[in-house]
């Protein structure tokens, strides 16, 4: 796994972290969570707590939806994960290459808990000094970016399937998707960029960033092929909970890997391909089963937009001008936020799929009703396959 370049790289990024582990927290940060490191790509300003929380607990949530009772964190942080986890399982093992990040999560963890926890100062490259605890969790969130390039993730991935003990998942938190980051990038100009920039200066600062980009990302249809690669038996590839518009929201996904799963992998009676309307077929009083394929990701909308007026404007206009041309929000419809409020009123489990369109523009849903669910364990899904690809 070693080249010639990668300790410099980790070397680089290591001294950033501690660097930033030696300055001040930000504003309504405490000792268990510590949201250091933190920053809006759009305001370049700490996230706010209200963002932070929503992330955090949603993530921590969807990591227990699989009741683990031995974690291992690659990349484990401040602890914002870990210090959550913790009291909800037996034994926790976190690593993380940052001195600095280590010593924070030590001053956030509850005293009580501490005879169950190990933390290392290590990096991914050292699976090997982890203690053998037979894991039925393995975690890397927010981390994945930080690989240099796809033979490395493999292998990490690969060492990390080693140590899951069957039935295991191998979480993979806020994976940037490759596809949207030309969009990314034309959204933060239009958000950052002063009124008097012209829309050929935008486009071409975005394109800049997007070519100067060197973090790691990948479709989830490829990731899925990677995890399959490795000893990865089913793969769910998430949308974000969350609703506030973070980059984590709009760009970022979950990847999780079932090795050996022993819940059943479900599958609707009817999958439907989206059209105007395609909502009302689900019939909420019957509590029928139903899977909607290449559902408007409505998250995007306001985005696609920005980035058609960016494209389509003449190269002197501005945008401030283009800006002052979008007509005030009065909400746009968004049928997966429609679909996934009414699923919680009616206790339905709603599931997101965004492996099938590599764009990320759709995406396709499962609402699942409790005689179709099991009693406890994960809910899986027998997602409809995509041209090229495989059955699990």
């Amino acid at each position: 796994m070693s080249t010639a370049s990668r300790p410099s790289r980790e070397q680089s990024w290591r001294y950033v972290y501690d660097r930033t582990y030696h300055l001040n927290r930000p504003e309504q940060t405490t000792p268990d969570f510590d949201t250091s490191g933190w920053v809006s790509t759009y305001t370049a300003e700490p996230y706010t707590h209200t963002e932070m929380r929503e992330w955090v607990d949603d993530t921590v949530a969807r990591i227990l939806e699989h009741a683990p009772r031995k974690v291992l964190e690659i990349g484990c942080g401040t602890g914002l994960l870990g210090n959550r986890l913790i009291p909800k399982i037996e034994a926790y093992c976190g690593l993380d290459f940052s001195v600095g990040a280590l010593q924070r999560f030590t001053l956030g963890m509850d005293p009580a808990t501490r005879s169950s926890v190990c933390l290392l100062l290590a990096s991914a490259r050292d699976l090997d000094r982890v203690p053998k605890w037979d894991y039925d969790c393995v975690v890397l969130n927010s981390v994945l970016q930080y690989f240099p390039d796809t033979a490395y993730v493999r292998e990490v991935l690969r060492r990390a399937v080693g140590l899951l003990k069957p039935p295991g998942i191998l979480f993979l938190g806020d994976v940037r998707h490759r596809d949207l980051l030309a969009l990314h990038y034309e959204w933060r100009e239009w958000q950052a960029a002063a009124d008097g920039m012209t829309a050929q200066d935008a486009q071409e600062a975005a394109a800049r960033r997007h070519r100067a980009d060197r973090e790691w990302s990948a479709v989830p249809h490829d990731l899925a092929a990677l995890l399959h690669s490795v000893g990865v038996s089913h793969v769910e590839s998430r949308l974000k909970d969350g609703i506030r518009p973070t980059e984590m929201n709009l760009f970022r996904y979950d990847a999780i890997g079932y090795v050996e799963p022993t819940c059943p992998v479900l599958s609707p009676a009817d999958w439907i391909a989206w059209k105007t309307g395609a909502e009302q077929r689900i019939d909420w009083r019957a509590r029928q089963s139903i899977g909607l394929l290449g559902v408007p990701n409505g998250r995007l909308a306001p985005l696609l937009t920005a980035q058609g007026m960016l494209r389509d404007a003449r190269d002197t206009t501005s945008i401030g001008e283009l800006r002052a041309a979008v007509e005030p929000a009065a909400g746009h419809d968004d049928p997966l936020a429609a679909i996934q409020e009414l699923a919680k009123v009616h206790g339905a489990e709603m599931r997101t799929n965004w492996a099938r369109d590599r764009s990320g523009h759709t995406l396709d849903l499962a609402v699942l009703f409790g005689k179709d669910v099991p009693g406890t364990g994960p809910v899986l899904v027998g997602w409809p396959l995509t041209d090229g690809q495989s059955a699990e």
